[in-house]
């Protein structure tokens, strides 16, 4: 994360001022009550045009600590490619966080992994497993058990990223992808 701001920062300097980036500046926060634990989601939007916009997510508990942190170039992700102006990023950073509807709010409706295979059981939507933060089929099938809360989010042009609550913060579970 710390990369991630003094980058922001340090363009925001070359820049010149703080007013080249007030064109597509805007923000979203909702309660995640699918957590029944009084998380909040925000969603930030920070650039002088939307479409050169840089978006970044952030989960907190109810002390505000940051739980979770996720920056994106907007124009890459699904839900920013399209948007011209503040009050459709705006818009679109709501949907980007709302949780309501998700089909996958929390760690058991993640897909069966069955022993002896490769991944999680084939889809139309395939989920694949965080394998480089140490989700493995043991690790998966635990967190399924558990019955988690999932904060799920359109993480690229054909994919969304799955992170889980537990009493040691968020783990990212994986992604799911979808036609794009």
């Amino acid at each position: 994360m710390f990369v991630r701001v003094t980058g922001i920062a340090v363009l925001a300097i070359a820049c010149g001022a703080a007013s080249a980036w007030a064109d597509c500046d805007a923000k979203a926060h909702a309660v995640w009550a699918g957590s029944h634990q009084g998380l909040v989601a925000e969603a930030v939007s920070q650039g002088a045009t939307c479409e050169n916009a840089v978006v970044t997510l952030v989960v907190r508990d109810k002390s505000g600590k940051p739980l979770w942190v996720d920056s994106r170039i907007g124009a890459q992700v699904m839900v920013f490619a399209d948007i011209k102006d503040k009050p459709a990023m705006k818009k679109a950073l709501g949907e980007w966080i709302d949780q309501n509807g998700s089909g996958l709010a929390r760690t058991d409706k993640l897909p069966d992994w069955p022993n002896g295979a490769q991944g999680p059981k084939e889809s139309e939507f395939p989920f694949y497993p965080e394998t480089q933060d140490g989700i493995d089929r043991e690790m998966y099938m635990r967190l399924r058990a558990k019955k988690l809360p999932m904060f799920c989010y359109v993480q690229g042009m054909e994919s969304m990223a799955c992170v889980a609550l537990d009493d040691d913060g968020m783990t990212k579970v994986g992604v799911q992808s979808f036609p794009g």
